[in-house]
């Protein structure tokens, strides 16, 4: 199966991505934008503690939603749906949230007021390297871990290079959010690897693969099961290398949180007795305890 993507650019998932890596105390890579929204972002992370929101869940749904959703009042209370559900908020901190996501906007604008006309050049680059290779490393991806994780669609939204690299996957909404910068920011580790493990991630929320894991650890085991695939992958449409050392130089490159040891380990067991998905996801998620 082909996976189709769909691109498209956002400047308020700019701003907001920019917003959560400054509370989560990631470094920008423009210093001056960090001070440009830290006041802003540190408000937004404010309203919502006030709110008595599950901060991470929050931050992931609203990120996921603010791609296609111009309105803030409507970003709020569709984040705040599939955060704690319908009704389960007041309007007053609706309006409190929205008007802190607004000014971070308007900081973020001020900033890079030619934003909207600079994010479209942005895809030109990844995009052209996913149709030369992206095809056969997701079949790649298919064939090393689960056909069932090939998505047969998936949204990109190509981002401000806030962090001079990165990116994350939305389960809900089979959406990946990267940053459009306009060369590799680590040779070793091409961004069109980083686009197919963005990818392979989208259909972790299936039952058949994730029924015997928490939904709140699911994203970070979905990051971290499909690195060793992609290096794999890359590998084997000869995009990168595959080998311990880039391994933990991506788990380094990527801000991911993990002992390289035990992924190793963890794909090793995998690769050499390829059980069913779930159960090799279960036991990883064991080992990261």
């Amino acid at each position: 199966m082909t996976t189709t993507l769909n691109w498209r650019v956002s400047s308020s998932a700019s701003a907001l991505h920019a917003a959560a890596a400054i509370v989560r105390g990631v470094a920008l890579a423009d210093a001056g934008l960090a001070s440009e929204l830290a006041e802003p972002a540190v408000l937004l992370q404010e309203e919502i503690q006030l709110a008595q929101l599950p901060e991470e869940r929050f931050w992931r749904n609203l990120l996921g939603v603010s791609a296609g959703t111009e309105s803030n009042r409507e970003l709020v209370k569709l984040a705040l749906v599939k955060t704690v559900g319908r009704g389960a908020t007041a309007e007053t901190i609706e309006q409190r949230i929205a008007a802190a996501i607004a000014a971070v906007e308007a900081a973020f604008q001020r900033y890079l007021p030619k934003l909207e006309e600079e994010l479209p050049l942005r895809i030109g680059p990844l995009r052209e390297q996913w149709e030369a290779r992206g095809p056969g490393f997701m079949r790649q991806m298919g064939l090393l871990t689960d056909e069932a994780l090939l998505v047969e669609q998936a949204e990109v939204v190509v981002i401000h290079p806030a962090l001079g690299g990165g990116g994350d996957a939305w389960l809900p909404g089979n959406q990946v959010r990267i940053e459009g910068v306009l060369a590799n920011p680590h040779p070793h580790l091409p961004e069109v690897v980083r686009l197919g493990w963005l990818v392979s991630q989208v259909n972790f929320d299936l039952p058949a693969i994730s029924e015997n894991v928490n939904a709140e650890r699911l994203p970070r085991l979905a990051r971290l099961a499909m690195l060793p695939a992609a290096l794999a992958a890359g590998n084997a449409v000869e995009l990168c290398q595959d080998s311990p050392d880039l391994l933990a130089a991506a788990l380094n490159d990527w801000r991911l949180a993990a002992d390289a040891t035990v992924l190793i380990q963890w794909w090793e067991t995998y690769r050499d007795s390829r059980p069913p998905f779930a159960v090799a996801l279960a036991a990883l998620d064991q080992m990261l305890d």
